[in-house]
């Protein structure tokens, strides 16, 4: 491409809105700053937040597309309004000398919680058959519906609810 060419094609692009330093150069680059942390498929985080991404390219679409997965063009701070931010509790969060900031991980309960609670008393009212003495056994796990068979197997003519 010759040099007329090229001044053409200059002002052609510059008329569509298109900078001149696109065709002179290379493309212009800047450095990206992680403001959410980059997950893998087990949800664990591979890229802390505050982590840099160097090198992209400054195009706006380019920048755009990164926004929505939270690398944008500055730090992650306090007074930062974007949403991952925002939503950060920054009393827990940990800032280290690189900038990556951390969050300070709470106790999770424990998972035999379930199976330490005391198990619910069962209602006298539901272990009895009001037509004869059988009495539903009180390791049952659903005492109505063992009330229920009975009464529907030993008395037919009783009207089940």
């Amino acid at each position: 491409m010759n040099t007329v060419e090229r001044l053409s094609l200059k002002r052609e692009l510059g008329k569509l809105g298109i900078r001149g330093e696109y065709l002179e150069g290379w493309q212009p680059r800047e450095d990206l700053w992680r403001h959410k942390p980059g997950l893998n498929n087990f949800g664990k985080e591979v890229k802390p937040v505050g982590s840099v991404v160097a090198n992209q390219p400054s195009d706006w679409d380019h920048k755009l597309r990164l926004a929505v997965r939270g690398t944008l063009p500055w730090r992650p701070t306090r007074d930062c309004q974007c949403k991952a931010c925002r939503d950060r509790d920054w009393d827990k969060a940990v800032i280290d000398e690189e900038g990556q900031i951390s969050m300070i991980a709470e106790e999770e309960p424990s998972p035999f919680q379930a199976f330490e609670d005391p198990p619910k008393p069962i209602v006298p009212d539901e272990t009895k058959c009001p037509d004869c003495d059988f009495v539903v056994r009180a390791d049952s796990k659903s005492p109505k519906a063992s009330l229920r068979f009975h009464r529907l197997g030993k008395h037919s003519e009783a009207k089940v609810a």
